[in-house]
């Protein structure tokens, strides 16, 4: 998603450089063996966790997605939302959804896969970058054919029809959607990804859901491993040579504006 993709907006630069320059002597990071920059992220391997992606039932209408969000509030009336881990929004919701449709999309999700929160911002965020980023996987986040590197991209154009539906975790100025239902892992994104934002609390878990009212044409194929998950689901990336009209960087509120998109959610 590098900026279009949506997998993170508007970061806390300043508050994630801190978590990582937090001295070895902080006792901050009281569930896990590493503090501060000189985590032994190379020293030991880590088992990613399990592929879980069962693709369950998406509501179909604006009523039946609210209605799934008002159940999982009311069975974990924090999910999604404040406490953060650690503090930090950018390492995501301390408690995620359970019931239901949201907590099927997060389930079997091992936030961090296996890593300590300093171990993980070590390894995936860039400090040194102008804005502090995310380290995104290369080539748009597609896999490449074996899982080398230097395969062949897993990328190709393909026809979204007339009734599809669509989600994605994020604003509707990304450039990413994916299958309504995939699970959150296989989506291969960052922990704050699943934050629902201030600015938009309708939208539990930065989650929105569409359905496709005039076929169009994505770039397609399956998501890289990374940020500790496997990925393996599948990603549609909006291309503007592809759509009649579209802005040199199209993204899904203009596919909503130029009747493509409707939205359910």
């Amino acid at each position: 998603m590098k900026g279009i993709r949506g997998r993170i907006t508007a970061l806390g630069a300043a508050s994630v450089l801190a978590v990582i320059a937090l001295p070895p002597d902080t006792g901050a990071w009281a569930d896990g063996s590493c503090t501060g920059v000189t985590c032994p992220v190379t020293e030991r391997a880590h088992t990613l966790p399990a592929l879980v992606d069962a693709r369950p039932d998406v509501p179909r209408t604006p009523g039946a997605a609210a209605a799934a969000a008002r159940a999982a509030l009311r069975d974990r009336p924090d999910a999604c939302g404040g406490p953060y881990v650690k503090g930090h929004g950018e390492l995501g919701p301390a408690h995620l959804p359970r019931a239901g449709y949201f907590g099927s999309l997060v389930r079997g999700y091992v936030r961090y896969g296996g890593l300590s929160p300093a171990e993980f911002t070590y390894r995936y965020w860039d400090g040194a970058a102008n804005p502090a980023y995310w380290r995104y996987p290369p080539d748009l986040g597609f896999a490449h054919s074996g899982g080398w590197s230097n395969g062949r991209i897993l990328r190709e154009r393909e026809t979204l029809p007339e009734g599809s539906l669509l989600d994605r975790f994020g604003s509707p100025y990304g450039a990413f959607l994916a299958p309504a239902g995939s699970a959150f892992g296989a989506r291969a994104l960052p922990p704050d990804s699943l934050n629902t934002k201030s600015e938009d609390p309708a939208h539990l878990c930065n989650y929105h859901l569409y359905r496709v009212n005039r076929a169009f044409d994505v770039d397609a194929g399956p998501i890289a491993p990374a940020f500790q998950q496997r990925g393996g689901g599948r990603q549609y990336v909006l291309m503007s040579a592809y759509l009649p009209g579209a802005p040199s960087s199209v993204n899904v509120m203009w596919l909503v504006a130029n009747g493509y998109l409707s939205v359910i959610y």
